[in-house]
């Protein structure tokens, strides 16, 4: 019993000195984004897609890797980024969610949502975009479970009802 206190002394006094030795990071390091977050790979190779948190908000950076430069940027703006991924080698699905209220609801969710970005013409469209029969106040919107049977096709889970009756889980389509 003794060599077990004594062995619990020596690893508390060598614990708290070598603890002494290195300075704690400063407050704001706990909370900070990283630089760079969730990178995908295309599939041909070429190009890396990534969410880059930097002093001017988030965005998403296409970067070519042929000669490392930016070829596609788009501001991601107050919503938060949830990820991003290659559907093909010239579209990217970027994940998003903001947390939001809808009238008619009790309290704040987190609202998601997904888009596609054409790389060729550097446009977004919302997938699930006012699609008709959706569930008013949801979240896990822009949740993609798979590839359609169509080119350019995703699987997406989503409520479908009004507002006053029970939603039921469904499968949609989207282009």
């Amino acid at each position: 019993m003794l060599k077990l206190g004594i062995s619990f002394f020596l690893c508390l006094v060598f614990g708290l000195s070598a603890q002494a030795q290195y300075p704690k990071p400063p407050l704001e390091a706990y909370g900070a984004l990283p630089t760079m977050a969730d990178a995908e790979l295309s599939p041909d190779g070429s190009k890396v897609a990534a969410i880059a948190n930097v002093e001017a908000g988030a965005r998403l950076l296409v970067i070519n890797l042929s000669d490392g430069q930016v070829g596609n940027a788009a501001a991601i703006g107050d919503m938060k980024a949830r990820g991003v991924e290659f559907y093909d080698n010239d579209h990217v699905i970027l994940r998003v969610s903001e947390t939001i209220s809808t009238y008619g609801f009790r309290g704040d969710y987190e609202y998601s949502g997904a888009f596609a970005m054409n790389l060729n013409s550097n446009k977004f469209k919302q997938l699930l975009y006012r699609t008709k029969g959706l569930h008013p106040a949801q979240s896990g919107i822009g949740r993609i479970v798979g590839r359609g049977s169509r080119d350019n096709e995703v699987l997406m889970p989503a409520y479908v009802g009004n507002g006053y009756s029970d939603p039921r889980l469904d499968l949609f389509r989207a282009d």
